[in-house]
């Protein structure tokens, strides 16, 4: 005797999703491979009737007829196979977009921002009770950021030195690690 476990919802409409796409996929693929097989076949024809003539207004009826069909048929083989492999990149773009928007997420990062790029969720002011363990603003030498001490991008760096609050109004505030900045450091 099996036992089979359900399944979940959203894992079942997954799974019926990804049937369904995996159908479209074969269906396109078999249209494409029929067309090319035929395309390839018309223009076969087209050259063995040409060239079974002597007139050229014969050979030209034969090129007329079977070969251009069968360039047409080439190019709709052609372009089916393209708007598969791109129906394709298409998905598995969808798929990570959906996978890095969970992890972004599960991280604590707001998403998506209007833009479309990810963006930090914004950090809690200095002073404040909710604020991050570390307070103390850093800068690396010859470096144009102004960094909280605890950001990965200055750790285990050499030449971070501390920024007292108006120390230099040249630095600007930390795209990752979103240090407040004062009015005066800007």
């Amino acid at each position: 005797m099996t036992m089979t476990l359900p399944l979940d919802h959203d894992r079942a409409v997954e799974i019926d999703e990804q049937s369904r796409t995996s159908l479209a996929h074969r269906r396109r693929l078999a249209a494409a491979i029929g067309l090319l097989v035929a395309g390839a076949i018309a223009v076969i024809a087209g050259w063995i009737g040409a060239t079974g003539t002597r007139l050229v207004s014969d050979q030209l009826s034969y090129i007329a007829s079977s070969s251009l069909t069968g360039i047409f048929l080439l190019g709709l083989g052609s372009g089916l196979v393209l708007i598969d492999f791109m129906a394709e990149q298409k998905a598995g773009n969808e798929e990570i977009r959906r996978l890095l928007t969970s992890l972004l997420a599960q991280q604590g990062h707001a998403g998506p921002s209007p833009a479309g790029s990810f963006r930090p969720a914004p950090s809690a002011p200095v002073g404040r009770a909710d604020a991050p363990s570390s307070s103390k603003l850093v800068a690396v030498k010859g470096g144009r950021k102004i960094h909280r001490s605890d950001c990965p991008l200055v750790a285990n760096k050499s030449g971070v030195y501390e920024v007292e609050p108006g120390e230099s109004s040249s630095l600007e505030g930390c795209g990752v690690c979103a240090p407040v900045v004062t009015e005066s450091i800007v």
